[in-house]
């Protein structure tokens, strides 16, 4: 296979070549721009975000990101797309302590809500960025510890 495309030498001057017209049609001539994240941004898509121009509204980034399918902060592009394609990464990240649940740890990029007008409303994005994480409260103790809120439901 290799032969074919006229050995080891020329398959890897042709991809490099192929890949430098590439950046600079699609990002210019100056290499400063030729930034990994302006390749591989993700996006984080809402609800009523399924139609345009809603999406401008709604959804949020896009943020450059790192990583790969074999990197601990793991994305990818959807095996379809070229660069600069839809990216898919892990969301709600949690880490459990089994002998102690109080100790459980847990992000979620948009945070708890989705209400746009909500303090919680994408509050956790720059810690899943950073990989930082939130007590997961299991035992009265802890969510006392805590709570910032208590919500009274009584029956009508």
């Amino acid at each position: 296979m290799v032969a074919k495309a006229g050995g080891k030498e020329k398959l890897l001057k042709d991809g490099f070549k192929a890949a430098i017209d590439w950046l600079k049609l699609n990002y210019g001539t100056n290499t400063k721009k030729w930034n990994w994240g302006n390749l591989h941004a993700i996006v984080f898509p809402h609800s009523f975000s399924v139609k345009p121009p809603m999406d401008k509204v709604f959804d949020i980034g896009p943020y450059p990101i790192g990583g790969d399918t074999d990197t601990p902060f793991q994305t990818y592009i959807m095996h379809m797309e070229s660069f600069g394609g839809e990216l898919s990464s892990v969301s709600y990240r949690q880490i459990l302590d089994f002998s102690d649940f109080d100790k459980s740890t847990v992000v979620m990029p948009l945070g708890n809500s989705a209400n746009m007008a909500s303090p919680y409303y994408r509050n956790q994005l720059k810690d899943w960025f950073a990989g930082k994480s939130y007590p997961m409260c299991f035992s009265k103790s802890k969510v006392d510890e805590h709570k910032k809120h208590t919500l009274l439901l009584k029956k009508m």
